[in-house]
C-alpha cells in the first residue's frame, strides 16, 4: 500500500517555473497533480513527453511519496478541464475516478462557491461532476465515470485463453481464478480500464492480495494487463474491497474498481440496480450508483495534502 502523509511528497523539477504541483488523495488513493491550464504548447508538450518518467519518480519509495499516479490538468475547448494520467510504472491510465474527484475539489476551491457543477474530459470521454460544501466547510465531490462495457475487444480479453469460462448473458466474462488451493470465478469487464472482480465469502483481509493480484494482473488472458479486486458482499448496499491496480500494486482505494465491483455484482443479482452502494476500502468509503440508464456515479472524500501556493 502507498504511504500517505502531507509532508511526504516529492519535488518534481519542471523546466518551466510557476507550474502548480500539488498532492491530493481520494480516500487514500494519492496523486501528484500538475496544473498545466493556460501554459504554452511547448511547456505542455514537454511535460507530457516526460510524464512517464515523472510518474515513476513521483511513486519511488526512496523519494518518500509513493503516490498512485501522476495526473495533468490541461485546457480543453468546450469543457472545464482535460485530464491525463500515468501509473507509477510509467504506463498510461485511461481514467481514474478518484483523480477526477480530486480535480473537481480543486476547481471547486478555485470558484469558492457553495456548489459547483463542471465537465471534465478523460481519455475515455466526458465526465460531468459536481461538488458541494457541507456545514463544516468540507467538500463532497462526485463524478460520472460513464458506462461499463462487457465487450471482449474493448477490455481487451483473449476469449480463447484457457481460464476464460464464458460470458454471462449480457454481462461480464467469467474467468477461472485460483486462490491457493481454491478455484473461483472472477468477473471481467471494462469501466474505461479493464477490471477483474473476484467475489469472496470472507473478508478480503484473508487474501494475499499482493501475491494473487500481481499474478492475475499479468494473466495472458488480459493482453493489456488488468486491475484485480477482491470483494466481499456485506449487505445489499455494502461491499468490502481490496484492489491490486495494474502498474501500481495494492492501493488504499480504487474508484473505477469500486464501480466495476458494483456492476459485476449487480449483474449476478447480488446488488440492486440504481441503489447507492458503499464500498469500504482501506483508505475510506466510496459511494457508487449504477443508474438504471447505465451511468456510473462515484462519490467520496477528497483531501488536498499540499497547501496551495500563497
Amino acid at each position: 500500500m502507498r504511504a500517505i502523509g502531507a509532508s511526504l511528497w516529492p519535488v518534481i523539477e519542471i523546466e518551466s517555473t510557476g507550474v502548480p504541483i500539488e498532492r491530493w488523495n481520494g480516500c487514500g488513493n494519492a496523486f501528484q497533480i500538475l496544473d498545466l491550464r493556460g501554459r504554452s504548447a511547448k511547456i505542455v508538450s514537454g511535460t507530457i513527453a516526460r510524464a512517464p518518467d515523472l510518474a515513476r519518480r513521483a511513486a519511488a519509495p526512496e523519494r518518500g511519496a509513493g503516490v498512485d499516479g501522476l495526473v495533468l490538468m490541461l485546457d480543453e475547448p468546450g469543457a472545464d478541464v482535460r485530464t491525463a494520467m500515468w501509473n507509477p510504472d510509467g504506463s498510461r491510465g485511461a481514467i481514474c475516478g478518484n483523480a477526477l474527484r480530486c480535480i473537481t475539489h480543486w476547481i471547486a476551491d478555485e470558484r469558492a462557491a457553495a456548489t459547483v457543477a463542471l465537465e471534465m474530459v478523460s481519455d475515455v470521454g466526458r465526465h460531468p461532476a459536481r461538488a458541494r460544501r457541507d456545514g463544516q466547510g468540507h467538500w463532497h465531490a462526485e463524478v460520472r465515470l460513464g458506462r461499463a462495457s462487457f465487450d471482449a475487444e474493448s477490455l481487451p480479453l483473449d476469449t480463447g485463453h484457457g481460464s476464460v469460462v464464458a460470458q454471462s448473458a449480457g454481462g461480464p466474462w467469467r474467468v477461472a481464478v485460483d486462490l491457493d488451493s481454491e478455484r473461483r470465478e472472477g468477473l471481467a469487464l471494462s469501466v474505461g480500464n479493464p477490471h477483474l472482480i473476484v467475489p469472496l465469502e470472507g473478508p478480503p483481509t484473508d487474501v494475499d492480495v499482493v501475491r494473487h493480484g500481481a499474478s492475475l494482473e499479468r494473466s495472458a488472458a488480459f493482453p493489456d494487463r488488468v486491475n484485480v479486486s477482491f470483494v466481499q458482499v456485506v449487505s445489499p448496499t455494502e461491499l468490502r474491497q481490496r484492489t491490486f491496480e495494474r502498474g501500481a500494486g495494492e492501493t488504499l482505494a480504487c474508484g473505477s474498481g469500486a464501480c466495476a465491483s458494483v456492476v459485476a455484482l449487480t449483474t449476478t443479482g447480488t446488488l440492486e440496480r440504481g441503489a447507492q452502494v458503499t464500498v469500504h476500502m482501506a483508505g475510506g468509503d466510496l459511494g457508487v450508483t449504477w443508474t438504471r440508464d447505465g451511468e456510473l456515479w462515484l462519490s467520496g472524500a477528497t483531501e488536498r495534502e499540499t497547501p496551495p501556493p500563497q
